[in-house]
């Protein structure tokens, strides 16, 4: 913000979690969430711990949100499906979950926009970024300049999208309650960390 004005870059879209595929392992057709849950990929899906990782966390919250909502039984019994994917293998954190399917580790990663196009930007065949047809959730995130700064470095020739990321009227938005999943965050890790442990 400059004096009482927002610049350009204030209010950025922070990611939509998405699911990353990598065609050269499992050439299957996606398209929405209840795809994850072919036989097929068992043992093939990377996805990181919602209780250490943020990115994890909005997944899972995507995930419950446009199955029903957080409390909806509907909701927690897909998760629960999901969670018998990955062969009690959660990876150690958001980057191996990208990583570990671009290189071919996994066939699927659960994951977030930026990274997953980062790879077609450079060039990359076997990756597919698939926004959920149910909705993907837009989250918010801030970049501010600080006040008094005498050298503020400004490069407008910077282009600030990758052609990859797709526009907001390509993808179904779905908007999270940050009231509810803030005052609720715990109660739910607790309840995905209780179904991991009973399944695996």
């Amino acid at each position: 913000m400059i004096g009482n004005q927002y610049s350009p870059g204030d209010l950025l879209p922070s990611y939509y979690p998405i699911s990353q595929w990598n065609a050269s392992c499992l050439p299957l057709a996606a398209e929405d969430y209840d795809d994850l849950l072919n036989p097929a990929l068992k043992g093939k899906i990377a996805s990181a711990d919602p209780t250490s990782s943020s990115s994890a966390w909005a997944q899972l919250c995507n995930i419950l949100l446009v199955k029903g909502c957080y409390e909806s039984p509907q909701a927690w019994a897909y998760v629960e499906s999901l969670i018998k994917q990955p062969n009690g293998k959660p990876t150690s954190g958001s980057s191996a979950v990208y990583k570990g399917e671009y290189q071919g580790e996994y066939a699927v990663g659960l994951t977030y926009e930026d990274p997953s196009v980062a790879p077609l930007a450079d060039g990359a065949k076997n990756v597919r970024v698939v926004y959920p047809k149910e909705g993907a959730m837009w989250l918010p995130a801030a970049s501010a300049i600080v006040a008094g700064l005498t050298n503020r470095p400004v490069n407008t020739k910077i282009a600030n999208s990758n052609k990859f990321l797709q526009p907001l009227s390509a993808i179904k938005v779905a908007f999270e309650d940050i009231a509810y999943t803030s005052a609720h965050k715990k109660d739910i890790q607790k309840k995905w960390s209780d179904l991991w442990a009973k399944l695996n």
